[in-house]
């Protein structure tokens, strides 16, 4: 054999005010026994994928990290980096390989098992799909007996310069263009001026390998002039590799990320991870994208909460059993609003998620104000292979169910005419202010198999408001709703309760697709007490097929069973106090959003379908503190035990072997076991930090152990230290409990989604 030198540089980046003497750490390690997510995230190797047109022509190779991209040209290495902060520009910075060989060929290396698609437009012969990855790209004889491999993962970018026996490091040059400013300060970082930032290249170890140990060899970098620099090494041992070691790695801490928001998970037999939502980061994590841009730049979105802000794509992401590795992570959205509310898995493992799309008009073209129902399928290796929006303006889909078929059964709400129905709908019109839908698609055969809107008589009012939010189906075919609806929603003769008082109440349905109009409908009743409002958010299926039901009561009259865990509504028997001002969606820089909360409880309630009136309910039970409470997702596992997620404002939401034993701040994420009777909690847990935390949704494996979905606004979720200052934003995350109600060893805090 013959020795090598190997003549390492990774350059620590930091952008950073050019007035600011700081620099933050890249990763601070967690506690013992926490599986950090953005550390995890941290470690996934940085994906090159080859240049087959969806890039200019000059790139042979590209990839994307959170913050930057890189291409890779014959001639250089081209670094886009998104901007520091907000309001700050972005910028571009070419590290260019001066007096190197004309035409070096670029070699990727080290097959990565994903593919990349990139579907633009609607015109498949735009498309590109099953793009290679690469763990690395080598420039074979960049210069005399040097080649330069780029490697790294998703936070560091890597470059090693590998030199042959006899080879010259004082050779390499790299010419800098995109830049203010170079110089080297007095810590022996190289210092790059960038659009009124700093881009720090520190200052790099050498060292060689000598018997096992690290033998340092002075050195570092070499001002060449004309914004070029190399490498001055002191007397080494020429038989041995040569080391020279930094990282190029673009933090995000500064730039800051936008919004992300986790609605819903659901896991595959092998226990993979899959959470739907929403984001506005540009910078929001990748792997394996099927849509690796973020759709909804440039265009300012209306919102209830501001005038105007940046538009949201929906994202997908898989994480695999581990909680370790991003599988894949997509955007899926074009300019306007797109957001993912319910996303399921089937048998093959393929991910279906449902939500809204905004769209504009020849009229409006600035302006993306309508709504429509989405969904798409994608593969077990992330590509989008069925994608339709569908529906009447107003329209979006809350949630989605599937079978081995490839069927999709959506619910959601309209609030317009011209929905698309089926002749057997229950409902082929619209009836109220806005109706819940029931629509099942065959994405095989791309057809609408059943389809009905479900709502009021069909006289309009202010209050008739109907809104599908859960949706099930079981080995039969037969459909399962719950929501909310106003009082003249239809109901059956089997029912258990066929009218209300108050304005909205939680409703369950359940429909035979095969049966035409109201035949169709087998089983609908409302669930809910006297005077205002309850809400049905979420159901699910127990193995013998009963329906397990949660959502938010204000009443102190709702129905509860014999036996059940809670019989009274918070602590004092009393619901619906006007008492408590909440400040629950405030937006980073600006003021709170407060209003005074109708105070609520969280409801627990199995019913059995088969049955008539008073003996289909099984049990029913209030769950909850002093304060105001929802539960937004309930899983249900092969025992018949009921996990919960939602929110509580409650420093007294009753706790059982908590995680967390205290409310963190305002609003806090919980999560609940219910046992198979209704009649006590397995655990009970507060998640969340001194901000605002969600829980929106959860699914259970066979053992029991419960993934959750959600957002929060906390520097810290739920008591770990972040992986840095945060910059602003809320975050999704996704957290596991395993089935004794304990934080799952790797799994407590996978993903703040967003990384900082």
């Amino acid at each position: 054999g013959f020795s090598t030198c190997v003549l390492l540089l990774a350059i620590v980046l930091v952008v950073e005010p050019a007035s600011s003497a700081f620099r933050l750490p890249l990763a601070p390690a967690a506690p013992a026994g926490i599986s950090h997510a953005a550390t995890d995230f941290g470690r996934l190797p940085l994906q090159f994928e080859a240049n087959e047109g969806e890039a200019d022509a000059a790139a042979k190779f590209l990839a994307h990290g959170p913050g930057y991209n890189v291409f890779l040209t014959p001639g250089e290495a081209l670094l886009a980096l998104s901007a520091p902060r907000p309001g700050q520009p972005s910028a571009v910075v070419s590290l260019e390989f001066a007096g190197a060989a004309d035409e070096p060929l670029l070699v990727g290396e080290d097959r990565l098992p994903g593919v990349v698609n990139y579907y633009l437009g609607r015109d498949p012969a735009r498309w590109h799909t099953g793009i290679p990855t690469y763990r690395q790209v080598r420039y074979q004889g960049l210069y005399p007996g040097v080649d330069l491999l780029f490697f790294g993962n998703q936070r560091q970018l890597e470059h090693d310069f590998v030199l042959a026996p006899g080879a010259d490091p004082g050779v390499i040059t790299l010419r800098v263009k995109g830049t203010d400013t170079l110089a080297i300060d007095p810590t022996g970082d190289l210092v790059l001026g960038v659009a009124g930032s700093e881009l720090r290249l520190l200052k790099p170890t050498i060292y060689q390998e000598v018997d096992g140990h690290r033998l340092p060899i002075d050195g570092g970098y070499l001002l060449k002039g004309g914004e070029q620099f190399g490498f001055q090494v002191a007397a080494y041992d020429g038989g041995r590799p040569l080391i020279i070691d930094p990282v190029l790695s673009y933090s995000t801490t500064l730039g800051g990320s936008g919004d992300d928001y986790g609605y819903d998970v659901a896991l595959d037999a092998a226990g993979n991870v899959y959470v739907t939502g929403k984001t506005n980061s540009t910078d929001f994590p990748l792997m394996n994208p099927s849509q690796p841009g973020f759709g909804g730049g440039g265009v300012d979105c209306p919102s209830d909460e501001v005038p105007y802000r940046l538009c949201y794509d929906a994202f997908v992401t898989k994480i695999d059993a581990s909680g370790t590795t991003l599988a894949y992570s997509t955007y899926i959205g074009l300019p306007g609003d797109d957001e993912g509310y319910g996303i399921a898995v089937d048998p093959a493992g393929n991910a279906y998620f449902t939500g809204l799309i905004s769209l504009n008009s020849d009229s409006l073209p600035d302006m993306y104000i309508y709504k429509y129902v989405q969904l798409a399928r994608l593969d077990p290796l992330g590509a989008v292979t069925y994608w339709i929006s569908f529906g009447s303006v107003s329209s979006k889909g809350l949630a989605i169910a599937v079978d081995a078929a490839g069927r999709a059964y959506l619910t959601g709400e309209v609030a317009s005419s011209g929905f698309p129905t089926t002749p057997d709908a229950i409902q082929t019109e619209w009836g109220e202010l806005i109706d819940a839908f029931v629509a099942v698609i065959d994405t095989t055969a791309n057809e609408l198999v059943y389809s009905t809107y479900l709502g009021g008589s069909g006289e309009y009012c202010d209050l008739c408001y109907s809104s599908g939010k859960g949706i099930a189906v079981d080995g039969a075919g037969l459909i399962y709703v719950t929501g909310q609806a106003a009082a003249s929603f239809p109901t059956t003769p089997n029912a258990y309760q066929r009218t209300i008082d108050g304005l909205w109440k939680a409703f369950v349905a359940k429909i035979d697709p095969t049966r035409a109009g109201m035949e169709g409908l087998v089983y609908s009743t409302f669930l809910g007490g006297t005077t205002l409002s309850d809400f049905g958010h979420d159901l699910a299926l127990g193995a013998d097929g009963t329906v397990y039901v949660t959502g938010a009561t204000q009443t102190d009259a709702f129905p509860t069973t014999p036996g059940a865990f809670d019989r009274t509504c918070g602590t004092d028997g009393i619901c619906n106090t006007t008492d408590n001002m909440v400040c629950d969606y405030v937006l980073p820089g600006q003021l709170p959003i407060c209003h005074v909360d109708v105070k609520s409880d969280v409801f627990v309630a199995r019913l059995d379908t088969s049955q008539s009136g008073a003996a289909s309910l099984l049990y029913s039970t209030y769950v909850g503190g002093g304060g105001h409470e929802s539960g937004y997702g309930i899983a249900v596992d092969p025992a018949g035990n009921a996990t919960v997620t939602g929110k509580t404002v409650s420093p007294n939401f009753p706790l059982v072997d908590p995680i967390q034993g205290a409310i963190g701040g305002n609003i806090d994420a919980f999560a609940f076991r219910l046992n198979a009777a209704g009649s006590a909690l397995d655990y009970a847990t507060f998640l969340g930090g001194g901000g605002d935390d969600v829980g929106e949704g959860v699914a259970v494996d066979t053992s029991g152990s419960a993934t959750l979905a959600g957002w929060t606004g906390s520097m810290a979720f739920p008591t770990v230290n972040p992986l840095q200052p945060r910059a602003g934003g809320w975050e999704a995350f996704v957290a596991r409990i395993d089935q004794g109600g304990e934080p799952a060893s790797a799994f407590r805090v996978l993903l703040p989604i967003a990384i900082r």
